[in-house]
């Protein structure tokens, strides 16, 4: 079972990018459940979506300690990083996250990914939230590439999904 938790800010696509990660788990077989929390959040307010991935059926789908936060934006990072445990693997963007002090002091360094510089390289900005997905594919050995690929095949982000797929190498650690 793996847990995941991707925040962010309203209009950064995080809810996408929870869906498309379920979506392409259930084309795999496994069972999958996604709950967003963002309230009465308006564009720019932080939110995150859970995602739970098992090969069981999910009986609670609520995650109280990722193994893998995603924090996509500053305010992301300052609300939700203190939910990780020592074991989480955290990720955050470098491009979005600068200043680390607010969130919870972890044994574990985060990995830094700079996924706006990459999605902005590609020609859309707008994309990050697929870089992102690309890079927790890629780095995560979740699910095949090819079952997300198929799935947002008719969304026009596969360019941005697979810069961050390309991601490969481990970026330095904070």
């Amino acid at each position: 079972m793996k847990r995941v938790i991707i925040a962010g800010v309203g209009g950064q696509g995080v809810i996408t990018t929870a869906h498309y990660l379920g979506l392409a788990a259930t084309e795999e077989g496994l069972f999958a459940s996604q709950r967003n929390l963002y309230g009465s959040a308006q564009r720019g307010s932080a939110i995150h979506s859970e995602v739970i991935i098992s090969e069981n059926p999910v009986i609670f789908p609520f995650v109280d300690i990722p193994d893998i936060l995603i924090c996509m934006a500053q305010k992301a990072f300052d609300k939700y990083s203190r939910i990780a445990d020592d074991e989480t693997r955290l990720y955050i963007d470098s491009d979005l996250v600068t200043d680390l002090s607010g969130g919870k002091t972890l044994r574990t360094r985060p990995v830094l990914v700079p996924a706006t510089r990459v999605a902005e390289d590609t020609g859309k900005m707008g994309d990050a939230n697929m870089v992102w997905l690309g890079v927790l594919i890629g780095r995560e050995d979740i699910l095949d590439p090819a079952s997300v690929e198929r799935v947002i095949k008719k969304s026009n982000m596969v360019r941005s999904f697979r810069a961050g797929l390309a991601m490969d190498q481990p970026p330095a650690s904070h």
